[in-house]
C-alpha cells in the first residue's frame, strides 16, 4: 500500500532493502548511529534520543513516506498500533506522558520517535502535532481505568476531555487537515437491559461513571470540530479490548496475574473475583488497532463506529478458560471489594457497520487472545521473580 520504507534503524544502515536517499552521506554519522544502538541496548534514557536520530535520517531522504502521531502510545493499545503501524511502513511519532514506563514500547526504540508531553499542557501538545505535522493522528492518551476514575474524577476529566479540546486545537493549526481517530467506550452506554443487545451505534448514554461521563463529553466534542471546523475526525467506540500488555485494573489481566501466581508456586491455589455474571464484548487488542487503522483511512468524519466482536461472553466464562491453562486445583473465591458499586450487567456490540464500510473483520479467536495474555503475565511475573533474586 505504501513504498516499503523500513523505519528500524538497524534495518536502515545495514539491510539493503532501502532506498538509498535514506542514507546519510556522512559516514561518520551512520558510525556515531551505530554507536548509539549499541549503547542504548535496554537503557530507556537513550530511547527519545536513539529515535530522534532515526527520523533525522529518514527526513533527509523519505518524502515518500506517511507519518503518523500516537498520543498515549506507550500505553496497551496505542503499543499494539505502534507495532501494526510500524509493520506496514508509517513513520511514528508518539506522545508519551512524562515519567510515565516505556517498557511496552522498548521494543520499538528504533522505530518510534517519542516526544514526552502531558496532553493537559495546550502549547506542548501544539508543538507536538506541529513539528511531527502528521498525516494521522490517533488520539490514544486517556485515565481509562473505571474504578480509578471514581476516585480521581478530576483528572480523569482533565486527561479524557481537556486533552481532546488541546489536539483537536492542536490540529487546527496544522497547514494540512489530518485524518484524527478518538476512541471512545461502550461504557457510556452504562445501564443496558439485555434486551437491548447487540448495541448500535445510536444507543442512548447512561453513564455510571465518571469515566463514562468524560467520554460522552469527547462524544460531543468531535461532533462540534467536525461541524463548526470541518476536521476529518473518526469516532471509534470500543467495547472491552483484550491481549498482551494490559495493565492491572481490567478483568482479564487481573484474573490472568492472579492465575499466573498460582501456577508458578507464587501463591495459595485460589483466584479472588468481583461479579461474574456480567456479560461483556472482548476483542483482541491486535484486531481493535487493525480496525482503528482502516477507520482513520476511511472512516467517514464525524461518524461513530463500534469496534467489537458483536459477541457477548459471561465473565465467569472468561475465568473459566483461563482456569483451563493452571495445571493445578484453583478455588475461587468472590471478594466484597471486588464487587463494584453500580456496574451494567451486559455490554454487547454490532459491529455491522464497522464491517460493512471498512471491510474489517476480527482474526484472533477469543481463546488464543486469553491464553497469550496469561502466557504474557507467567514471562511477566517470572521475570520479576529472577529480578528480586538478583
Amino acid at each position: 500500500m505504501h513504498k516499503n520504507v523500513s523505519f528500524g534503524l538497524a534495518r536502515l544502515l545495514l539491510s539493503g532493502h532501502f532506498d538509498y536517499s535514506l542514507r546519510t552521506k556522512d559516514d561518520k554519522e551512520e558510525t556515531t548511529v551505530k554507536n548509539i544502538i549499541s549503547s542504548s541496548q535496554g537503557n530507556y534514557s537513550s530511547f527519545l534520543e536513539v529515535s530522534g536520530t532515526i527520523n533525522s535520517l529518514i527526513a533527509k531522504g523519505g518524502e515518500n513516506h506517511l507519518r503518523v502521531l500516537i498520543t498515549g502510545v506507550a500505553g496497551f493499545v496505542g503499543s499494539h498500533l505502534a507495532d501494526f503501524l510500524v509493520s506496514q511502513g508509517y513513520e511514528v511519532w508518539g506522545i508519551v506522558c512524562p515519567g510515565s514506563n516505556y517498557e511496552s514500547v522498548e521494543h520499538l526504540r528504533h522505530n518510534v520517535r517519542l516526544v514526552r508531553c502531558d496532553v493537559r499542557d495546550e502549547q506542548a501538545v501544539k508543538k507536538a502535532l506541529v513539528d511531527s505535522s502528521s498525516q494521522y493522528i490517533y488520539h490514544l492518551a486517556a485515565r481509562t481505568v473505571t474504578f480509578e476514575s471514581r476516585r480521581c474524577p478530576r483528572e480523569t476529566y482533565e486527561v479524557n476531555f481537556l486533552g481532546t479540546v488541546n489536539v483537536l486545537e492542536g490540529a487546527l493549526a496544522l497547514k494540512e487537515s489530518p485524518h484524527i481517530l478518538i476512541p471512545t467506550s461502550a461504557e457510556m452506554y452504562g445501564d443496558v437491559s439485555a434486551g437491548r443487545a447487540p448495541l448500535e451505534e445510536n444507543e442512548i448514554f447512561r453513564p455510571l461513571h465518571p469515566y463514562a461521563v468524560s467520554k460522552v463529553a469527547v462524544h460531543y466534542l468531535i461532533q462540534q470540530y467536525v461541524r463548526v471546523h470541518n476536521l476529518q475526525v473518526v469516532e471509534a467506540r470500543a467495547f472491552n479490548q483484550i491481549g498482551p500488555r494490559q495493565k492491572l485494573g481490567f478483568v482479564v489481566p487481573d484474573f490472568a496475574a492472579q492465575l499466573a501466581k498460582v501456577a508458578l508456586g507464587r501463591d495459595r491455589n485460589e483466584i479472588r473475583v468481583g461479579n461474574l455474571k456480567a456479560q461483556r464484548d472482548f476483542l483482541d487488542v491486535r484486531d481493535a488497532v487493525r480496525a482503528y487503522v482502516r477507520l482513520c483511512e476511511v472512516g467517514r468524519p464525524g461518524e461513530v463506529y463500534h469496534v467489537c466482536s458483536g459477541i457477548g461472553v459471561s465473565i465467569e466464562d472468561i475465568l473459566k478458560t483461563l482456569m483451563k491453562f493452571v495445571d493445578v486445583p484453583v478455588n475461587v473465591v468472590i471478594d466484597p471489594e471486588k464487587l463494584r458499586p453500580i456496574m451494567a450487567p451486559i455490554l454487547i456490540g454490532s459491529n455491522k457497520k464497522l464491517v460493512r464500510e471498512t471491510g474489517w473483520t476480527p482474526q484472533i479467536p477469543l481463546e488464543t487472545s486469553l491464553r497469550e495474555t496469561f502466557e504474557f503475565w507467567l514471562k511477566n511475573i517470572e521475570q520479576e521473580h529472577t529480578k528480586g533474586e538478583a
